[in-house]
């Protein structure tokens, strides 16, 4: 049997054994019993704990009938971590002021389903409308409207007869409104 111990380790280990009630030859039993167990990654079931005044009275009382699988560490659902890609000194230069989220960056142009519910997971408040139009400006359309270019095809419009049709789904609406703050 292959371990992959160290011979202290061992050594411990039989020591503990020798001084149980045990005979020699259930002892290297035993000793193998538990080195599967150990390598493994299990570990007792702890019971109960006695902590006294003097640390060479603190005892941990624990059941080696029913092993409990020792856990390291946690899981974290891949859906919940989003980690940033920092910004490099040209992004820093065009005005980027915080670090871009993988999730933000992993949506490809055209995808403005994906890219609404990303900016309606991000900022639950923002209305539907607004998800709508930054998912729109970021990965649809509206990405290379420019100032200039709206205008032209407004002209063009004009000039031809038709009505303009702005980008956008919202409007303006004129008129007395009443605001209640309730």
């Amino acid at each position: 049997m292959e371990h992959n111990f160290t011979e202290d380790q061992v050594k411990m280990l039989k020591e503990i054994m020798e001084r149980t009630d045990l005979g020699e030859s259930n002892i290297s039993m035993e000793i193998k019993d538990c080195l599967e167990d150990f390598k493994r990654n299990e570990e007792p079931q702890h019971i109960a704990k006695i902590t006294t005044d003097n640390p060479a009275l603190n005892y941990d009382i624990v059941n080696t009938d029913k092993p409990v699988e020792k856990t390291n560490g946690f899981y974290v659902p891949y859906d919940k971590m989003d980690y940033t890609i920092p910004r490099d000194d040209s992004a820093i230069r065009r005005g980027f002021k915080e670090d871009m989220p993988i999730s933000f960056l992993s949506i490809k142009d055209g995808e403005l389903e994906k890219g609404k519910e990303w900016y309606l997971t991000q900022f639950p408040k923002l209305p539907n409308e607004i998800a709508e139009l930054l998912a729109r400006y970021n990965w649809g359309d509206l990405k290379y409207q420019t100032k200039k270019k709206i205008k032209n095809d407004r002209k063009k419009a004009l000039k031809k007869g038709k009505k303009y049709e702005p980008l956008s789904n919202m409007e303006v609406k004129q008129g007395k409104f009443v605001v209640s703050f309730d």
